[in-house]
């Protein structure tokens, strides 16, 4: 005999259930009700706090809440930094006196948190976590994400070893390779000095408009002359049309509009009898990237006076990013892809099928580069609204630009502007100067300062003169004069100058201020000011499939 219950064999009468019975069923139906209510509340109240962590650990510095707690007792002998910023964050000190099982539950419940944190710091670009909302970050947290457990799996599938067979080449490879390539230049003879028969070495090298300057670095490590020869001239061959144009963007771009450290904007509000000087502390001026329908618009953030780089993609190029909301490129991101589709032969990876693609989410669309050989240098280029720009403020060319004379100039023409005017340029950069600029029938002529007037056989309409200063024109003529193409000119005589050449992919055009009448100050009048747009009471009322004004003032 047996004390057991058989479920199937206890009771084999088809009796109908009692009162008790149904209400029993009841009872056991609505804790099960409140066993998933707590524990999806559980789920989401855990996912809430995860997100809490990382934003209160991005607000206020790891290094910071680290010294911080560290300062008041907390430890750890985990390799990983963000271990005692979490645990403070937490409010758990592992590190407590305790019994051995006690140290572990605590040492437990930090490192799902730990986990999850790191892991949304590798995926910081793709998402904007500081402006999530929590339904937004729930949403992907229980989803894509998969909770805790699903973020530390992803987070070992991004810090896994990479398998031997598809190991990084060895930098005297790389080196051997780049040597071996369209892009070398052989000089006969050891003509730089300190360079040893098979020795590889970093070199930089400046044209001072009449002598080549060489720099010899014979100190830099065979892994850094590696990762320098990927910046060489060739690789993009039979790179995509979309890849190519990310590649000249990325690298006419920084050229022509380069971050900038000062503005002209203070951090905090001055005095009346104040003025601006080189001690005031002020806000950064980087370049934002503005998109416009397919067109981007490059200028820098924060000053009166910016140079103004729009770059047009041919039609017949599908760059990835077209909106018909005014948007912005995110910095992050673009810091982190910039360096990568400047190179090449690394850029050219993006250029298989599906390797660059876009897709729309959190309100931004983002422009994904998958690379075919490496996954580590996957990554994306992403595009808020323009309502998310903040104080930020920046500007653009005006709508009220008409060129009143313009001037094409050919190869011929082009060769003797480097030789002639260009190197002059770069031999008096030391003081800024003015240089005189005019389009008269079928000749562009330039004129540095005071000096001689370089005249250019161009194809011309109107007539105009105009000047700008000679900074203007070296931060654009290298940077335009690589690209492969004619170069024309523009001039609007009430303020602005643009150069444009127009490659396989698109058209790059600076447009640079010009001086006032019988002043030595640049033109403010062709510039319009971009700044952040209102947003709306019901942010879906206004899609990328609803046309609107372009990027407003």
């Amino acid at each position: 005999m047996t004390n057991s219950l058989d479920l199937h064999t206890a009771d084999t009468s088809l009796n109908a259930l009692s009162s008790a019975a149904l209400s029993d069923q009841q009872a056991i139906a609505r804790d099960m009700v409140a066993l998933f209510t707590d524990e999806q509340s559980a789920r989401e109240r855990r996912g809430l706090i995860t997100l809490r962590v990382w934003k209160f650990l991005a607000a206020n510095g790891i290094a910071n809440v680290k010294r911080h707690a560290e300062d008041g007792g907390y430890a750890s002998n985990s390799t990983n930094s963000l271990h005692i910023p979490v645990q403070f964050a937490l409010g758990i000190n592992i590190t407590l006196s305790g019994t051995a099982a006690e140290k572990k539950d605590r040492t437990n419940k930090v490192a799902p948190f730990m986990k999850s944190v790191d892991y949304m710091n590798r995926v910081r670009d793709e998402h904007d976590f500081e402006a999530m909302s929590d339904a937004d970050f729930l949403k992907l947290y229980l989803g894509q994400f998969g909770q805790q457990a699903g973020m530390a799996a992803k987070l070992a599938a991004l810090v896994r070893p990479v398998p031997e067979e598809t190991a990084e080449p060895e930098a005297i490879t790389i080196i051997s390779s780049a040597l071996e390539s369209a892009s070398a230049v052989k000089v006969k003879g050891a003509t730089i000095p300190g360079i040893l028969p098979s020795a590889s070495m970093l070199c930089v090298a400046h044209f001072d408009g009449t002598n080549t300057i060489f720099l010899p670095c014979p100190n830099a490590a065979p892994s850094v002359v590696a990762e320098m020869t990927e910046y060489r001239s060739t690789g993009m061959e039979d790179a995509s049309a979309t890849a190519l144009f990310w590649h000249q963007a990325m690298t006419v771009g920084p050229a022509i509009i380069p971050d900038i450290e000062r503005s002209s904007e203070p951090k905090r509000a001055l005095a009346p009898d104040d003025k601006l000087n080189p001690s005031t502390e002020v806000l950064a001026a980087y370049a934002v990237y503005l998109l416009d329908g397919s067109n981007l618009s490059v200028a820098n953030a924060r000053m009166d006076d910016t140079r103004v780089l729009t770059i047009e993609p041919n039609c017949d190029v599908d760059t990835k990013a077209n909106s018909r909301l005014p948007r912005f490129m995110d910095k992050k991101t673009r810091n982190t892809m910039l360096g990568r589709l400047a190179k090449p032969a690394l850029c050219a990876g993006y250029g298989g099928k599906d390797g660059i693609s876009s897709v729309s989410n959190d309100d931004r669309i983002r422009v994904r580069f998958a690379h075919k050989s490496k996954s580590a240098l996957n990554g994306q280029l992403a595009f808020p609204k323009l309502t998310e720009f903040g104080k930020n403020w920046t500007h653009k060319v005006s709508k009220a630009f008409r060129p009143a004379a313009r001037a094409l100039l050919g190869a011929e023409s082009l060769a003797k502007l480097k030789t002639d005017h260009l190197a002059v340029l770069v031999k008096k950069q030391a003081k800024e100067r003015q240089v005189t600029v005019t389009i008269s029938d079928g000749t562009f002529g330039i004129k540095h300062g005071d000096g001689q007037i370089v005249s250019l056989l161009a194809d011309t309409t109107g007539k105009v003169e105009v000047r700008v200063m000679s900074s203007d024109l070296l931060a654009s003529l290298p940077a335009l004069l690589s690209l492969e193409g004619d170069l024309s000119v523009e001039v609007d005589p009430e303020g602005m100058l643009a150069l444009a050449v127009t490659t396989a992919v698109a058209t790059f055009r600076v447009h640079i201020q010009t001086l006032e009448k019988g002043r030595d100050t640049r033109s403010r009048k062709l510039l319009e000011r971009v700044q952040a747009l209102p947003k709306l009471v019901k942010d879906s009322a206004v899609t990328d499939a609803a046309p609107t004004d372009a990027l407003a003032a």
